[in-house]
């Protein structure tokens, strides 16, 4: 059932992890914030430097290359195939040119639902329940936190290229 999400991991974690299957099993140090600028276009933060410059936190260079693609291929498919459960949310949010993978979730009575993404540049995990454990009132990872996600990585990519793919 770990597979399938059933165990407890942090939004941030859950990011890393995800973020490493782009980087083909090594997974990097969160960067929050890439670039901040004020009205007037001054750079007040870059940290894309630091993103370049990141080693990897571990590697998994003993597993098949392959197995990286796959997963990629698989959750590129919750996205793209007409029965995947984030397929509506990405049909519908105009992020389509965008390359993108990702997997839904939600958990039992509706306590959390979550949604985790990743593009060839970013990884972003979408989490909504209350820190109390209290069942929310309805709403699912791909009704809910997946729209969520297509719009914000819509933000991110306006003053990006979209041409790239994964690998």
């Amino acid at each position: 059932s770990i597979a399938l999400g059933s165990f407890s991991l942090s939004p941030l974690e859950v990011a890393m992890l995800y973020a490493g299957l782009v980087q083909k099993g090594s997974a990097l140090e969160p960067v929050f914030l890439t670039k901040v600028e004020d009205s007037n276009r001054e750079v007040l933060l870059d940290n894309r430097l630091n993103i370049e410059a990141n080693q990897a936190m571990f590697n998994t260079s003993g597993i098949d290359e392959r197995i990286f693609l796959q997963v990629t291929a698989l959750l590129k498919n919750v996205l793209t195939h007409p029965q995947g459960t984030g397929a509506r949310a990405y049909r519908t949010s105009g992020l389509a040119p965008v390359v993108a993978a990702g997997k839904t979730g939600t958990t039992q009575n509706c306590r959390d639902v979550w949604f985790c993404g990743y593009t060839p540049r970013y990884t972003t995990v979408i989490w909504l329940g209350y820190d109390d454990n209290r069942k929310m009132n309805k709403g699912s990872g791909g009704s809910v936190a997946a729209p969520i996600w297509m719009n914000y990585m819509k933000k991110v990519y306006a003053y990006l290229p979209v041409t790239e793919d994964f690998y």
